[in-house]
């Protein structure tokens, strides 16, 4: 998906020109809810998900997953690859694992797949997710974290000093992209974006990166939508005129804090 979608007349974000920078997705029912609520969208992604190989060291981690006590995902992405390589190399179930997820959006391919997944509800971070009652006793369990390479490491030294073995199984790495770069700029120079859609502070932060991106007084007309604390206090030091903080990187939930601030707010 690129350049733009059409938005639909009458819509609760009718004039509202969205720009989206994570990596691309197919679908993107964040963008088709955004379009359908008459939002322009554009989905112009600043960053990258390039898998990693399925070397015999991946392999030999992943068909250990079964007799690990739980397994956390952190992302969609580190889920969803897990998933594709566990089904390749022929491991059928997993249930007897305790899953757990940060948050609602990188649990739900765990939940399509037929998992039972714990997630944090209310805090959809690292912190939240060390908050569960199910992981406060860990003592001695084996805890694989699937992720991308690279990321913080709260997750495992908050379950090591509570006495878990904790390993990282890496599935992605993520880098920023250029290719979008000419399309952004002019966008952001003509004033036909309102709204820079954040889904991480990883993604915000190759936002800023952009070469040749607008100085913070030119950021200062603009809303910036994103999913966590960081992201937000990111966006602020960065100049945005305005940050909205969604409850998750859920669809639904982003285009719920979006729609109620735009409902609100002076255009």
């Amino acid at each position: 998906m690129s350049g733009s979608r059409g938005r639909v007349s009458g819509g609760t974000l009718a004039g509202l020109s969205v720009l989206v920078v994570r990596p691309l997705r197919s679908p993107d029912s964040f963008c088709v809810e955004l379009a359908d609520e008459g939002a322009d969208v554009h989905p112009l992604p600043v960053m990258v998900v390039k898998p990693l190989p399925l070397t015999s060291a991946l392999r030999d981690q992943l068909l250990a997953l079964p007799s690990a006590d739980k397994v956390i995902v952190v992302s969609a992405n580190a889920a969803t690859l897990a998933l594709r390589h566990l089904a390749a190399l022929g491991v059928e179930d997993c249930r007897p694992v305790q899953w757990f997820a940060v948050g609602a959006s990188s649990a739900e391919p765990l939940l399509d797949a037929g998992l039972p997944v714990s997630y944090p509800e209310d805090d959809p971070s690292s912190e939240g997710l060390l908050a569960l009652s199910p992981l406060q006793e860990v003592a001695g369990q084996r805890i694989v974290i699937l992720r991308g390479e690279g990321g913080k490491d709260v997750l495992r030294q908050g379950l090591e000093r509570r006495g878990a073995r904790v390993s990282y199984c890496e599935m992605y790495r993520r880098e920023q992209t250029l290719d979008n770069q000419p399309h952004i700029l002019r966008l952001l120079a003509t004033g036909a974006v309102d709204v820079v859609v954040a889904h991480s502070a990883e993604v915000l932060r190759c936002f800023l990166a952009l070469p040749g991106l607008a100085t913070p007084p030119a950021l200062s007309r603009l809303t910036a939508l994103v999913t966590s604390v960081p992201a937000a206090l990111m966006a602020q030091q960065a100049g945005f005129g305005r940050v909205v903080r969604a409850d998750s990187a859920m669809p639904g939930s982003m285009v719920e804090a979006l729609r109620c601030w735009y409902t609100q707010s002076d255009k």
